[in-house]
């Protein structure tokens, strides 16, 4: 029984290139395929599951989703060059100065400035930073996106992920961190 419904499957699954096997019932002229008049149904339902297939490919590099990352997927908006050296330079020049236990600069701050910690305590200044006096610490990677950018790193034992959010001006508006392991 098992195997007749994995049979079924694959079959479900390659049924949308039954058309292409009967080439008896359809030409093509100029990219266009035309189906004879005695075409049965089974190869125009087919080539449609080919055709939504097909459509739904073409469609996947622009659908958008929401979540946690959804800031990163491609925008298809024409927007400004902008420098996201800059900002990736920032960030982690935040992440080197809560670690080391350096004093920050009021000019990599936006008026307005918020900060939530892993354990969702809010900083409303940055001289209120938490700072960890810490020499083991490694940032792995970074995601950016125009005014977002994300560093996943590692301090001691612990995986880390923080998103910085900027401004025109590409100073820090928000950050916000996020525990990935222990």
């Amino acid at each position: 029984m098992k195997r007749v419904k994995n049979n079924m499957q694959t079959d479900q699954k390659y049924k949308m290139y039954l058309w292409k096997q009967k080439k008896e019932y359809y030409t093509e002229e100029n990219g266009k395929i035309l189906f004879k008049e005695d075409t049965p149904m089974e190869i125009i339902e087919s080539y449609e599951l080919w055709q939504k297939q097909m459509q739904k490919l073409n469609d996947f590099p622009t659908k958008r989703t929401s979540g946690l990352f959804s800031f990163l997927e491609r925008d298809t908006k024409e927007k400004p060059k902008q420098e996201p050296a800059k900002a990736l330079m920032l960030a982690k020049a935040f992440i080197q100065r809560q670690n080391e236990g350096l004093d920050f600069s009021k000019e990599m701050f936006a008026p307005g400035f918020i900060m939530i910690d892993a354990y969702k305590k809010v900083y409303t200044s940055y001289l209120q930073i938490p700072k960890y006096n810490t020499k083991k610490y490694m940032i792995q990677t970074h995601l950016k996106n125009n005014d977002m950018i994300a560093l996943l790193w590692t301090m001691e034992d612990m995986d880390k992920v923080t998103i910085f959010t900027f401004d025109k001006d590409k100073k820090i508006t928000k950050v916000q961190e996020f525990v990935c392991s222990n």
